[in-house]
């Protein structure tokens, strides 16, 4: 289709430039479960993608450079999918986009929708958005639904700021099953309680779904990375049995960390999962030797946050034990690895009454490889 901008490339060698690195671990999921992944070609789509401004006082600035951003995006995107179909009529076509690339496909949707054509979207089979602003909960699109371990079901930022366009949700309500949304708990742009952009957790909770495992619905709701379950939905999209990948992490662990990384764990509900009388504080312990980490205070809400150095652990899955003086609270499965990760505080976000059964750490069944986390971008499929 020619344009130097958006690097039509296929298969296992394409040019991932301009797709981030979620976006772009999404494709090569999708590439790990076809027979002949040389079918399958990629596009990004570009647009002037806008930082978070974290000062509240100048939100309203913010907020219309994103949505004149997002409205470049989203008539880029209608515009290729147009050049798609006029030349590969019968092609399917799957879409992925992360944070502010979730944006763009909203409001492309919401634009077909209130023109009443489809037409751009036509032979689009799935779209799977990660980290979708303009997320909303108990909608039938969100993956894990309600506060599963992983599974973030708030309000979004654009959502929570009044520029999520609605004729996105009026397309998923008359399309319903097209839209697959993965938002993790606490993530500050896809879940996020306060309506503006987040504390400095829930935006460290965005960065981290390179390493994060949830349930996936496309492989029996097996605990599978980010990347790897999105990949796996639009693979089923195109007529393709997924089959889950046995990577390092694969298991309810929520984040993936090396030996001295700082990992922050907030808890959210630990009053409503053991009663009123709990102590208002915790202590942590990491398995398998036990190390006790000390006392973390609980808020007058219910959360703990306890925030540690990794000890220098065998790599494989561990246990971090959260008790009170009435007993056991809950317990998070850690996975360390001996692969190099960015040397960054890692952020866990977690529900006590999702933490209540044992956790029994095993051994990892594969390498772990993860991708980076961050980025945009869309990928289409043919």
């Amino acid at each position: 289709m020619g344009e130097s901008a958006y690097h039509e490339t296929s298969g296992p060698n394409a040019n991932l430039e301009g797709l981030g690195g979620l976006v772009a671990g999404a494709f090569q999921s999708v590439i790990h479960q076809l027979s002949d992944p040389r079918d399958l070609r990629l596009r990004a789509i570009a647009y002037p993608a806008i930082p978070v401004n974290k000062n509240p006082f100048e939100l309203q600035v913010y907020l219309d450079r994103y949505q004149r951003s997002v409205d470049i995006g989203a008539e880029q995107l209608r515009r290729q999918l147009d050049t798609i179909r006029g030349e590969c009529p019968e092609a399917p076509i799957v879409l992925a986009g992360y944070s502010q690339g979730a944006d763009v496909i909203n409001q492309a949707m919401g634009m077909a929708q209130r023109e009443n054509s489809n037409l751009s979207f036509r032979n689009v089979k799935k779209i799977v958005v990660l980290a979708d602003p303009s997320h909303q909960p108990d909608r039938l699109e969100n993956v894990g639904g309600g506060y599963r371990l992983a599974a973030g079901n708030g309000w979004g930022m654009s959502a929570n700021a009044g520029i999520a366009d609605p004729g996105a949700i009026a397309f998923k309500d008359a399309n319903p099953n097209v839209v697959s949304s993965i938002c993790i708990v606490g993530d500050g742009i896809c879940d996020n309680p306060v309506g503006l952009i987040g504390d400095a957790l829930g935006n460290g909770v965005h960065t981290t779904y390179g390493r994060t495992s949830i349930k996936c619905p496309a492989v029996d709701d097996l605990w599978q990375f980010v990347p790897d379950c999105a990949g796996q939905i639009l693979a089923q999209s195109l007529g393709v049995d997924p089959v889950a990948r046995s990577r390092g992490g694969v298991s309810p662990a929520q984040v993936v960390v090396n030996a001295g990384n700082q990992l922050v764990v907030r808890i959210v509900d630990v009053i409503a999962a053991v009663g009123d009388g709990v102590s208002r504080w915790v202590r942590g312990f990491f398995h398998s030797d036990p190390v006790d980490l000390g006392e973390f205070p609980l808020s007058e809400n219910g959360t703990a946050v306890v925030e540690f150095e990794v000890p220098d652990v065998p790599s494989g899955e561990h246990t971090l034990e959260i008790t009170g003086p009435d007993g056991l609270i809950g317990q998070v499965p850690i996975y360390v690895t001996d692969e190099p990760l960015e040397d960054e505080p890692q952020y866990v976000f977690a529900s006590a009454e999702e933490l209540s059964a044992p956790v029994t750490p095993e051994e990892p069944s594969g390498p772990e490889d993860t991708g980076s986390a961050g980025g945009w971008g869309e990928l289409f499929g043919s």
